[in-house]
């Protein structure tokens, strides 16, 4: 259980984070315009990339949100309950979308470097990995659920 609580507390400090940055960034377009119409005006969207990347930005927390919050329902009750398996296979899901749709964004930023654009793919796959491994423990949960109430009868 220590370990749970760790990396809850520290998917916390991640988000927090990151809730930061996307204030951040908005606070640098309403005050300094023309350096974020710099930086995106090499993209193909043009300055609609930056609303994009904030949106994926805001996707990939809200994923991260979802397994915080499944981690403390662990912390709450018990490793196997079926909210914990809920809110895990919605942070997949939402990680597996915000991969394939940073993957689709990617193909339109036209000044990357080749070794960024491989990192990049890489880091989307990862992303998309790791959804797929949360939905994989979310059923894994909700199997193991259903057998404790079966030994739960039983006895």
């Amino acid at each position: 259980m220590k370990k749970i609580k760790i990396l809850n507390s520290s998917l916390i400090i991640f988000i927090a984070l990151g809730v930061i940055s996307i204030i951040t960034n908005f606070g640098m377009m309403i005050y300094d315009y023309q350096y974020i119409e710099m930086i995106y005006s090499k993209s193909g969207f043009g300055m609609i990339s930056f609303y994009i990347m904030s949106g994926l930005t805001f996707m990939l927390l809200l994923g991260l949100y979802q397994v915080q919050q499944s981690f403390s329902s662990f912390i709450r009750n018990s490793f196997f309950n079926s909210k914990s398996a809920k809110l895990l296979k919605k942070g997949g899901l939402l990680l597996i979308a915000n991969g394939i749709l940073s993957g689709l964004n990617s193909m339109f930023f036209f000044y990357k470097t080749p070794e960024s654009i491989i990192a990049n793919y890489m880091m989307n796959a990862m992303i998309i990995l790791i959804g797929i491994g949360l939905m994989a423990i979310s059923e894994i949960i909700s199997k193991g659920e259903s057998i404790e109430q079966e030994n739960l009868l039983i006895i």
